[in-house]
């Protein structure tokens, strides 16, 4: 027997679904590294960056005698330390360095910016780029709880060990009423007290059948997204990471200076020195998703449809005002850079009246930012990060999920 059969036959409380999301703007993952200006190569004729086998690199400068060269260069030069110009010093011809490269990548810079440190992508211990499962779940349990607020919706699983708390919706609202009232931390804090309110009262539902609490509702062990298991991606190709600049497009309004279109008639942008390792544009990411039936108690059905509403609540409350992203059925937000929208429930849980509260915690984490400017535009950020690329603007985390298999 197909031992994958058979274990569905043994446990059929499991639900197995292959996944694929599709990148349809870059999409990164980070690691929390960042390659410095020693650790790549950056050939401005050729429009090319090559990240190093660092171990090939110094067997090569060691080979040659130029080591000791090579660390005082560093060493004198500090953070400006770039290996172009060192290599072009000593002589070393293209063949030899490009050995030494372990992948590479096009790079477009705008002007007046510069190429500092890249932000890397997310790898395995092979050194491929994957997506982690628990950045795919964090998506889906973003655009739940959204779901869940906005739409009380409510599942029962009566053949498990647990049962389920109601959804307290008077406890929804008395914290919907405080955060528009304006009685919430300040500073990066923000709406975070709230949130986990929020995702105590729609996620730590489980209790056991006999009518005794498995623990106090605030308790994760409560939680039903222990039944939502999402595996890390199938090992992605080092060819498809491509290389990002963080550019900013501003949001329409012709009455103002500041408006998204210049006096030309040019769309507006702020380009800044961050660059990022991404997925490109098409890449296609496979996972697998597990729903353990005794514990979660929603559908995939339901999980397409909040990822459906949490897109849509991003669209009418950020997107529209940039002339951004469509209503299609399956988009998705991934990884960071996406945008502010995209990662809090601060629209979906107050949707016309979350631009106020939006702009405070803006107000209240960028000392460079201006509340009036966001009411008078009518939104909060008034950008939204993009990814120029030839002659097509993507927007940043931007893919589209589809079952595969189940």
């Amino acid at each position: 027997m197909n031992p994958k059969r058979e274990e569905n036959i043994m446990t059929p409380y499991l639900k197995r679904y292959r996944m694929k999301i599709t990148a349809i703007g870059p999409i990164h993952v980070g690691d929390g590294k960042q390659l410095k200006k020693t650790e790549y190569l950056y050939d401005k004729q050729r429009n090319r960056v090559f990240v190093l086998d660092s171990m090939k690199m110094y067997a090569y400068l060691e080979k040659e005698k130029l080591l000791d060269r090579f660390q005082d260069y560093v060493l004198g030069m500090g953070k400006n330390a770039n290996l172009f110009p060192f290599l072009q010093n000593q002589n070393i011809p293209r063949e030899s360095w490009e050995s030494w490269k372990s992948y590479d990548y096009g790079i477009s810079v705008r002007e007046n910016t510069s190429l500092n440190e890249i932000h890397s992508f997310v790898k395995d211990a092979n050194g491929r780029p994957y997506a982690p499962g628990s950045s795919i779940k964090g998506m889906i349990r973003t655009a739940l709880l959204s779901y869940l607020l906005g739409n009380n919706k409510e599942g029962r699983d009566e053949e498990g060990m647990f049962s389920y708390r109601d959804i307290n919706e008077g406890k929804i609202q008395s914290i919907r009423r405080t955060v528009k009232q304006g009685r919430i931390d300040g500073g990066k804090r923000g709406l975070r007290n709230e949130v986990g309110e929020l995702e105590a009262l729609a996620f730590h539902q489980l209790e056991l059948k006999d009518g005794t609490r498995l623990e106090n509702p605030r308790n994760a062990v409560c939680s039903i997204l222990r039944g939502l298991l999402v595996r890390d991606s199938q090992p992605l190709s080092l060819m498809d990471l491509d290389l990002a600049q963080k550019v900013d497009l501003f949001s329409e309004n012709p009455s103002r200076r500041d408006s998204r279109f210049s006096r030309d008639g040019k769309e507006k942008t702020n380009a800044i020195s961050t660059f990022k390792e991404v997925l490109r544009p098409g890449t296609e990411i496979y996972f697998d998703l597990i729903l353990d039936s005794k514990v979660f108690p929603y559908s995939l059905d339901t999980i397409l449809a909040a990822l459906d509403y949490f897109n849509e609540k991003c669209y009418y409350y950020h997107y529209k005002h940039f002339q951004r992203p469509t209503l299609e059925k399956g988009i998705v937000w991934l990884g960071g850079g996406a945008g502010y929208c995209t990662k809090t429930v601060s629209y979906p849980l107050l949707q016309k009246e979350g631009l106020e509260l939006v702009s405070e915690i803006l107000v209240n984490n960028f000392k460079n930012h201006h509340h009036d400017r966001d009411k008078e535009l009518g939104v909060s950020p008034r950008t939204t990060p993009i990814f120029p690329q030839l002659n097509h603007i993507y927007d940043q985390g931007m893919g589209k999920i589809e079952l595969v298999e189940s």
